[in-house]
């Protein structure tokens, strides 16, 4: 029994590390997607900068952060009437989503769980929703203020840039605050906007006011900055999947480019942006995937059939309430499940009841 028990714990172990992990960037990057905040739409560049098409809904005022969901569906953060606007994978519009308390929403973010993490500049608050809409809660801390933009890091860890203050908030993955770090002057942080994570968890901040990009370990320690003469108001960040980083110029309608050891590359100029605010990069592949790694039926990822929204995903506890994440506990007691069976078999044992994975 003392090798059953000590199997089943292994299982235990390993069936958690199958909850998703927050991966940002995505491993490989499509078209670049940018928020057209001046023209009220969406402009998509392919992966060299070349303009290819821009798409709108009349329900998106003033678009700000960009999200692709679990099943690549687009969110937009449509600030100036306080919702999320989602079109499909074919960018046609599908539906729209609200709270009480979003008010002005900018940037957006998907948790290792899989909800929606909306800031919301109004209140200075982070609203949660399900993919679905469903308004889960929200969380904020003391000093907290206007925010532009919330990101993850590897371990789950909250970032969001609080605008007036110049500072960069961090919150634990269950939304408790945790510490908020700014930069030394020189370079200095003026206006934090939009971040992004690089895959060493290198933590970058555009300074829309003080016109450069910092450079922060998930700590907050201060590693560097870049800055270019085309980038004047940084607002939105965006890594591919080669390392190079993107930001929009707020101030000159142009996106600029830079390689993996921060060298400029180019700037685009084309598609005609009218103060350009978040960036995304579409990953190729959808986030829905088995535990087994397996994607998605391939008749439910074409672009054509639109597959249905993930439920929902593990369980958090966030200030004020508690977050329901149904899909990402059924991955990980499927996973149990799996594991367990193995061990016991590998023993001779019988198979308990309750034990036996869903679909057997």
């Amino acid at each position: 029994m003392n090798a059953i028990r000590a199997l089943a714990t292994a299982a235990i172990s390993a069936a958690l590390h199958m909850a998703p992990a927050a991966q940002l960037p995505p491993k490989d990057t499509g078209n670049l997607y940018v928020s057209d905040h001046g023209n009220d739409r969406v402009v998509v560049y392919d992966s060299t900068g070349a303009y290819l098409r821009s798409f709108s809904a009349p329900a998106l005022d003033g678009p700000r952060g960009i999200c692709f969901l679990s099943d690549l569906r687009i969110a937009v953060a449509s600030q100036l009437n306080n919702r999320v606007v989602v079109f499909t994978r074919g960018e046609s519009y599908a539906t729209q989503f609200s709270a009480a308390q979003l008010l002005s929403p900018t940037g957006m973010a998907l948790s290792p769980a899989g909800e929606l993490h909306v800031a919301s500049y109004g209140n200075a608050r982070i609203c949660v929703f399900e993919q679905d809409g469903t308004f889960l809660g929200s969380y904020s801390a003391p000093g907290f203020s206007t925010p532009n933009c919330v990101m993850f890091d590897s371990a789950g860890n909250i970032y969001a840039s609080s605008a007036l203050t110049a500072l960069v908030f961090k919150f634990a993955p269950n939304g408790s605050f945790s510490k908020s770090f700014g930069a030394p002057s020189p370079p200095g942080l003026s206006s934090p906007m939009g971040m992004a994570r690089d895959a060493n968890d290198g933590i970058y901040v555009a300074g829309g006011g003080s016109d450069n990009i910092l450079r922060f370990t998930t700590n907050g320690v201060f590693l560097g900055s870049l800055s270019h003469p085309d980038l004047t108001g940084p607002q939105g960040l965006a890594f591919d999947d080669r390392g190079h980083l993107f930001s929009s110029s707020y101030y000159k309608d142009v996106v600029v480019e830079f390689d993996a050891t921060g060298a400029y590359v180019q700037t685009i100029t084309a598609g005609g942006l009218s103060t350009p605010r978040s960036l995304a990069f579409r990953p190729k592949t959808s986030r829905l995937q088995n535990v087994e790694g397996h994607t998605p039926n391939p008749a439910s990822a074409t672009a054509a059939a639109e597959p249905a929204p993930p439920s929902g995903s593990g369980r958090i506890a966030v200030p004020g309430g508690t977050l329901q994440h149904r899909a990402a506990s059924c991955r990980v007691e499927l996973g149990l499940a799996l594991l367990v069976r193995q061990a016991l078999t590998s023993l001779g044992a019988a198979e308990p009841a309750g034990v036996r994975a869903r679909g057997d």
